[in-house]
């Protein structure tokens, strides 16, 4: 007889919402190529195309049907959101999940977020991510994408506060995002429950791991030519070394830009096939699998820079390794375990 597995379940962040705002609400709008929330004011209604106009913090603006978004209300300057919902669902073994609380902070300066933005823009300039430009070097007629400094605070498992602080490219405005192929899946909820089975079925070790700024680590360089406005915080400046005025020349792939999760699906595919000799799932393309002679060594899953893997002693050795050609934190075994916004327990 096969080996018994328990049922456990899962949560998920609940809906945000999806009715209308009034005039004068303050938002916070979720801009998908961003993967984040940016803040800013209700201030006119267009009746006829029922068209909200939204300034943004940043200075952008445009014009919003809310039906169609994914926003919510800012009832606070530090906005903490935390709902879950069962999603009723068997899945596997003795683990259960649970969803990790973030508060997003977006006030101009907030001097709590020194170190992290020091240490996000550190890594940028050790990548080669971008060169400085200076005004009279930029063609007239070229296309220059705000950028601003993101804040966030996570809360670990001790209740911990973490800051995180990243730059993202305000893509969404630009003008030629419209014909470029975006390839980047994200590994599907019920693979991850077909690596939990894994672990437990061959009983293997379960663990994740984070690749920092994974994006800026791509194996390629941008094909096209992209022109940066920096932030406009005089605390940046020394950090991102660039004088007053200038601008910067994006030379790696960047948070916010329409290509940039393909230049690094495509790094992180090949090295799993050809660095781990794994094979791609023709089902989920972000599960690949590893056997030899018939038997089963690992598998992982990724979403984005993060990854979910079991595997035997050897697997398992093997992905430390060659894993150290990326910049990456420490490998995660004890549990919980964080992978996607999710918290994995031990039932």
């Amino acid at each position: 007889m096969g080996k018994f597995i328990e049922p456990f379940s899962i949560t998920a962040v609940a809906p945000f919402k999806r009715e209308n705002p009034n005039v004068g609400d303050g938002v916070e709008v979720y801009w998908p190529k961003d993967d984040s929330f940016n803040r800013g004011t209700v201030t006119s209604l267009n009746q006829e195309t029922q068209e909200y106009h939204v300034n943004y913090d940043d200075g952008d603006s445009e014009h919003l049907i809310f039906k169609k978004e994914i926003w919510r209300t800012i009832t606070a300057k530090v906005n903490v959101t935390n709902p879950v919902q069962e999603i009723g669902e068997s899945i596997r073994p003795d683990y259960e999940f649970d969803v990790q609380e973030t508060r997003t902070v977006t006030e101009p300066i907030d001097k709590r977020f020194h170190e992290s933005a020091l240490s996000g823009i550190q890594g940028l300039l050790s990548r080669g991510s971008y060169e400085v430009v200076k005004p009279e070097q930029i063609p007239a007629d070229a296309t220059i994408l705000k950028s601003r400094m993101e804040n966030a605070i996570k809360t670990d498992e001790q209740g911990r506060e973490i800051f995180k602080s990243r730059l993202i490219i305000q893509g969404h405005l630009d003008p030629g995002k419209a014909t470029i192929v975006n390839d980047a899946p994200t590994v599907l909820r019920s693979s991850i429950r077909l690596i939990l089975s894994l672990s437990q079925m061959y009983d293997f070790p379960l663990w994740t791991r984070v690749v920092k700024q994974a994006f800026t680590q791509s194996a390629y360089q941008l094909a096209r030519q992209v022109l940066i406005k920096p932030p406009n915080k005089p605390d940046l400046m020394p950090m991102m070394n660039h004088p007053p005025g200038s601008y910067l020349r994006a030379l790696k792939p960047i948070y916010g830009l329409t290509e940039s999760p393909g230049y690094w699906w495509k790094t992180y595919r090949i090295y799993h096939g050809n660095d781990l000799g794994m094979i791609q799932s023709v089902m989920d393309p972000c599960i690949f699998y590893k056997n030899e002679t018939n038997k089963f060594l690992g598998a992982v899953g990724t979403l984005v820079g993060d990854t979910i893997g079991t595997g035997s002693k050897v697997f398992v050795n093997e992905e430390e390794t060659k894993c150290k050609g990326f910049d990456v934190k420490e490998k995660q075994t004890s549990f919980p375990l964080k992978f996607g916004g999710l918290c994995i327990q031990k039932a």
